[in-house]
């Protein structure tokens, strides 16, 4: 971004260019090599371009985490759990909370110790109580859910001073019908890297997918994680039903998808749904899956290249959507207003700790005990 230096001339970095003429700028400096590790949520470095290595985990759901405290950065402000926010019913809170997060995650990005696409929020529904991530969501209703996720989304990625980008990525996850860690009943066992939802398709339209419809379609959000679960006995990242047909030709979504950790590698390893590791690579790159946390795409891409399983096309095809959401985030573009956004300006202010505060008191329900009915 340093328009002194050479990389600067390069057609990727022409913010005048349009965007899908600066991403094949950009695939077409990248080796095999590059695009087999560009695959995994580690990016390498990419000196032909002048590029630095890119992280794609990052968390959010109450505020930045984990985070790269440094000098600049020693504290975050931290927010109420989503099912105490949730409750408050109010969207105008759920998304001056989104914003907020960004704002501090954005003044963190732009001293080194943050990177810009953040795994939050968690739409999937609270209905099993035993699931130990139910405090990560806004609730058991897919209406609240889908509210939730929109105004959360839209506070989180939509800035002001900068409406040609995004202040940083959100990512709506687990797509989909993921509500369980583990399982023992009756004899029994299993667990969310095994489980196969079985779930009418009514239920799945009318219930589990609402959420992430609505985070698509109203919140705009520009990522979504596919889950480690198969869904009606296909596994989430090798369902290409779920995450082309619906979430992009049906619902419009135009951004990256990235696979719960080690996800990809389940599709073979846990749910046996192909009889090869690259037959699975293929399966999950011809499903939509963008980027493959956990290393698992990377380890077998190459084979499945020389067996000719897959072809470097399907690679291709994955990082337009990579390079288009870091696009949008700026990356290869001119300094803008968020870039001057610093963590003294908005960490742990007056004004975050009080809406931080603000989340708990509206969380809350107060039962007045009239007449002595109850014993208190």
């Amino acid at each position: 971004r340093d328009p002194s230096s050479a990389f600067a001339k390069m057609p990727f970095c022409n913010s005048a260019l349009g965007i899908d003429e600066r991403i094949e700028d950009m695939i077409k400096r990248l080796n095999v090599t590059d695009k087999i590790n560009l695959m995994n949520q580690d990016g390498p470095k990419l000196p032909q371009m002048g590029l630095n290595g890119y992280r794609w985990w990052e968390e959010a759901t109450h505020g930045i985490s984990p985070p790269r405290n440094g000098q600049k950065t020693a504290t975050e402000t931290n927010f109420p759990f989503p099912i105490t926010t949730g409750m408050s019913f109010n969207r105008t809170l759920w998304r001056k909370t989104g914003e907020h997060i960004a704002r501090e995650a954005r003044a963190f990005a732009n001293v080194g110790d943050e990177y810009s696409t953040f795994w939050t929020p968690v739409v999937n529904l609270a209905r099993e109580p035993r699931w130990g991530r139910n405090i990560e969501t806004p609730g058991e209703d897919p209406y609240l859910s889908g509210e939730y996720a929109a105004s959360f989304v839209n506070g989180f990625q939509e800035a002001p001073e900068d409406p040609g980008h995004i202040m940083a990525s959100a990512c709506c996850k687990h797509y989909v019908a993921n509500e369980m860690e583990s399982s023992d009943i009756a004899g029994f066992q299993t667990d969310r890297r095994h489980f196969d939802a079985t779930v009418p398709i009514q239920d799945l339209v009318d219930s589990y997918m609402v959420p992430f419809q609505a985070c698509v379609e109203k919140g705009r959000v520009t990522s979504l994680m596919c889950s480690y679960n198969a869904v009606n006995g296909v596994p989430s990242c090798a369902n290409d039903w779920l995450l082309t047909t619906v979430a992009r030709e049906n619902w419009g979504f135009d951004g990256a998808i990235v696979s719960d950790c080690d996800a990809d590698s389940d599709v073979f390893n846990s749910h046996h749904y192909t009889a090869t590791p690259e037959e699975a690579v293929r399966d999950v790159l011809r499903a939509g899956t963008d980027v493959d946390c956990g290393g698992f795409v990377s380890q077998y891409a190459l084979s499945a290249l020389q067996k000719g399983v897959i072809t470097e096309v399907d690679l291709d095809v994955r990082l337009r959507y990579q390079f288009r959401l870091r696009m949008r985030l700026g990356h290869f573009d001119p300094p803008s207003p968020l870039d001057g956004l610093q963590p003294e300006d908005v960490v742990c202010t007056e004004y975050a700790k009080a809406l931080s505060r603000d989340g708990a008191a509206q969380g809350a329900t107060l039962l007045k005990n009239d007449g002595g009915l109850l014993p208190l």
